[in-house]
């Protein structure tokens, strides 16, 4: 089950402060909530593609974020991965050095919990548009997330190497009812993972398996 929202950092055309640090516009732009089926690393280039042509007349992009989430099918398959699900963020850089990044991790009032990454690989951007409007620098990021942070009031935020922490990716909590049964006590540590039904999993999501696991 898949939903995804397209964000956007960028240069401002007009004077505008957001916040203290920097002098930014924030666009977002939706996309057609839960959908079923894979996602690739050429789906996401669409996407891109798509918001350089709509976007690009704003300049240059400091840097852009899509992403994508999947969790369990169902209930059993929900059980089978421990209540987690695999979150793919997509990262375009006009600056090479703010890769990878530094920290995903969700935000509440009074707690903060860190995002397990579990795979990352450079994509080569060949639009010359997207590369005119976002940066030449992509890297595509999958991490585990637990379901339950998605049912809570927060922001999962990105902390980049360098330049720009504390930039909200997404808002929780999800709109979307995904059918499970309540699981007290499902989410267990990584090394405590089922990494076959894991990897079978991304294999359905994201059309690959990760090695060594």
């Amino acid at each position: 089950m898949k939903n995804y929202l397209i964000l956007l950092l960028i240069l401002p055309i007009f004077p505008l402060v957001i916040s203290a640090q920097e002098r930014s516009v924030q666009i977002y732009g939706f996309g057609q909530g839960v959908q079923e089926g894979m996602v690739t690393t050429h789906q996401i280039s669409q996407r891109y593609k798509e918001s350089a042509k709509l976007y690009g007349f704003l300049g240059i992009v400091d840097r852009m974020v899509e992403y994508d989430y999947a969790f369990g099918a169902n209930s059993a398959e929900h059980h089978r991965l421990n209540g987690y699900g695999v979150l793919l963020l997509s990262s375009i850089n006009q600056v090479r050095a703010e890769h990878p990044i530094k920290r995903l991790y969700f935000v509440t009032s009074n707690s903060e919990q860190e995002l397990q990454l579990l795979f990352a690989h450079e994509v080569e951007i060949r639009d010359e548009l997207v590369k005119e409007t976002f940066g030449e620098h992509r890297v595509d990021y999958y991490y585990l997330i637990p379901y339950s942070i998605t049912q809570q009031s927060g922001f999962l935020m990105v902390d980049w190497s360098v330049n720009r922490s504390g930039f909200v990716a997404i808002e929780f909590p999800l709109v979307a009812d995904f059918g499970y049964q309540p699981a007290i006590g499902l989410e267990v540590p990584f090394s405590q993972l089922n990494m076959s039904a894991l990897n079978d999993f991304m294999q359905r999501e994201y059309g690959f398996r990760i090695r060594n696991w």
